[in-house]
């Protein structure tokens, strides 16, 4: 029995160790960047905590995305970014999207509009076996509230556009 403690707690403070080193070199990466927003989560699923952020451009008011993927000794492993997929929605609604990492996927919602309400919902899923993260779900959805009508929702999960990777997408499928 004292062996199997042994064991759980050496298991537990290895993988503590780890995320604690990983999340060091994650804080030491952000302070390269102008952030605007940001969320923390496990985008393949390896157990370690991973990054996306939206920080300006050096030239202008619209943002990059990237995502930072940590590996267990502590170290940045990969870094993807797209310049793509902010600049659409801003120049329609002067608004920034928002991210969520969770379940081995990044979300990057954007909401905006007066009477005429759009919120469009871009879905990636990190693939194990490509090592990358692929386009998966593009949502979108209206609601005149001045008319008081109901949503119109679209969605879009072509298998033919789950083979775009992250850093190629445009937001152009709409």
């Amino acid at each position: 029995m004292k062996n199997k403690i042994t064991i759980l707690f050496l298991i537990f403070w290895s993988f503590f160790f780890t995320n604690c080193k990983s999340l060091q070199s994650l804080q030491d990466e952000k302070e390269n960047y102008d952030i605007i927003y940001e969320s923390k989560g496990d985008i393949n699923l390896d157990g370690i905590t991973d990054l996306a952020i939206i920080s300006l451009k050096s030239d202008s008011e619209k943002g990059i995305i990237t995502v930072f993927i940590a590996d267990s000794k502590g170290n940045i492993s990969r870094k993807l970014v797209n310049e793509n997929l902010t600049d659409g929605f801003i120049e329609l609604y002067a608004q920034l999207p928002e991210l969520e990492i969770k379940n081995g996927k990044l979300t990057i919602s954007y909401y905006g509009g007066m009477c005429l309400r759009e919120s469009r919902n871009i879905i990636f899923k990190f693939n194990k076996e490509l090592n990358g993260l692929f386009f998966q779900t593009f949502i979108t959805e209206e609601h005149n509230v001045c008319k008081d009508n109901e949503p119109t929702r679209r969605e879009i999960t072509n298998a033919e556009l789950r083979k775009i990777r992250f850093t190629e997408f445009k937001d152009n499928l709409y």
